[in-house]
């Protein structure tokens, strides 16, 4: 029972220690518990270390069986890559068969030692003097054999256990070593798909800007410009500026276009003869069609100076007398100057 508590107290103290040697070996050791102790971690099984520990050691086991180890010996542990080196259904394959050749090798043994116990028992009869102390001693051999019978199968009945544990255990981590795998497959579809989603989003803004591009008003191209030459300067300086823009523009426009006067023009029909009438007058350039572009400049320098009210002016002239395009652009410009004044 001692033994036993002592195997239980020492593979979990020695189950993942880093071996390189193990001895000397008792008698009582057998492989099947030094490849516990010396295996390096779970990912290799029992009867891998079994058959790499017996490759490595071979003169250490008599009769060239893994379960005859000799006492006193000291084991090369192989390394954990040679471990994994030898395939699992290979390692299970030698196992079962060294298991097999040595209960035939034994059967022999038994058979001998019980014809000997029967030799000493028949002798012991014939000795008179030494019936009494003969039959105590064997009484003892007796008992000793039934005890090792016993350890040697709750020793068989923990091994065969644990040899059964650790195969569930390799089953269930390859069953989640094909999980991950299964896994780690639909994460990579889903970066892909993500990636593909992403340059179609990338694409559809860079339609998307182009077509605002080409939706951006006539009048917003000169906007930046305003804009900046408007930092610069600061309010009242780009005002100024403005105000002396739109006066030498007018002088431009009245040095262009002088006013003229018409001739007096008489006008006789033949139903009134006797009327006639002077027609005078002067060329307004900003009253006319031809003026409606400078009349819708002028808005927007009227807006870019905050006077919102003769923006406003201008632009219901421009949507009276100009085209149907400028007055599409006068629409846009005064919608903007409701915006403001409603903003304020």
């Amino acid at each position: 029972m001692r033994k036993l508590l002592f195997v239980f107290l020492l593979v979990p103290l020695f189950a993942f220690a880093q071996m390189s040697t193990y001895g000397p070996t008792a008698k009582t050791d057998q492989l099947w518990q030094v490849a516990i102790v010396a295996r390096p971690n779970a990912t290799v099984s029992i009867q891998q270390a079994m058959v790499a520990i017996f490759q490595a050691n071979s003169e250490a086991f008599s009769d060239k069986n893994m379960n005859g180890l000799k006492p006193s010996m000291i084991l090369q542990i192989p390394s954990l890559e040679k471990m994994n080196a030898v395939p699992n259904t290979l390692a299970a394959s030698t196992v079962a068969a060294q298991d097999s050749a040595w209960t035939k090798m034994q059967e022999p043994k038994k058979h001998a030692t019980a014809q000997h116990a029967k030799k000493i028992i028949t002798e012991a009869k014939h000795a008179t003097r030494h019936e009494k102390h003969m039959q105590a001693v064997l009484t003892v051999v007796q008992t000793d054999q039934e005890k090792l019978q016993n350890l040697k199968k709750q020793y068989g009945d923990i091994g065969t256990l644990l040899i059964s544990f650790d195969q569930q255990y390799q089953v269930r981590l390859g069953d989640l070593e094909k999980h991950n795998l299964d896994q780690q497959g639909q994460i990579d579809q889903l970066k892909q798909q993500l990636t593909q989603l992403q340059q179609q989003l990338t694409a559809n803004q860079q339609q998307l800007a182009v077509v605002q591009e080409q939706d951006k008003p006539k009048g917003e191209f000169f906007t930046p410009y305003v804009t900046s030459m408007r930092n610069y300067l600061g309010d009242t300086g780009f005002k100024i500026v403005i105000g002396i823009i739109v006066i030498i523009l007018l002088l431009l426009i009245w040095w262009a276009f002088p006013g003229r006067r018409f001739k007096k023009v008489k006008v006789k029909t033949e139903v009134e003869k006797d009327h006639d009438h002077d027609v005078d007058g002067e060329y307004d350039f900003l009253g006319s069609k031809e003026g409606i572009p400078a009349k819708l400049d002028l808005a927007r320098a009227y807006i870019d100076m905050g006077d919102k009210e003769a923006a406003r002016e201008m632009l219901k002239e421009i949507l009276e007398k100009g085209s149907a395009e400028q007055k599409e652009e006068a629409r846009v410009l005064l919608s903007k100057v409701i915006e403001v004044v409603e903003e304020e």
